[in-house]
């Protein structure tokens, strides 16, 4: 008899307004709170290059997912590895599960293969469908 908690996993990935809206807020705030900074106007203004070209990373990557390498499906394989689809760049396939962070309506979870840098995702109630995101927190918690 099947519980519907089994492998494989697949979980596709799509945009969540909140994600967006909270992104834009914490850039938008880091970005108010550089005029308290007493600091050269030229550091100023390269942070602020710098927050700009971090708020379209994350926007780009995580919140819509546009990015030719943003991961667009994971999928948890019946060996316990996971296989990361990219939107189009190289599937990553045998990547191990690093690192996560689990809370109430969120789960941020970090990859890593054995020689490469690793891939972050978040993932929120919006951005898959809720079963499979009970699903995923049940498997992470198990």
């Amino acid at each position: 008899m099947s519980n519907g908690f089994e492998t494989p996993l697949q979980i596709p990935l799509r945009f969540d307004k909140r994600l967006a809206l909270i992104n834009h807020v914490v850039h938008l705030a880091t970005g108010i709170l550089l005029g308290f900074i007493q600091a050269p106007i030229w550091l100023l203004i390269l942070i602020l290059v710098g927050l700009v070209a971090s708020h379209r990373h994350c926007a780009m990557v995580h919140v819509r997912r546009t990015h030719p390498a943003a991961i667009v499906v994971l999928a948890l394989e019946t060996d316990g590895s996971w296989t990361l689809y990219r939107r189009r760049a190289q599937t990553l396939r045998y990547v191990r599960l690093k690192t996560y962070f689990l809370c109430p309506g969120w789960i941020i979870a970090h990859y890593a293969l054995k020689s490469r840098r690793g891939w972050s995702v978040i993932l929120t109630r919006e951005t898959t469908d809720p079963a499979i995101f009970r699903r995923l927190k049940m498997h992470l918690r198990g």
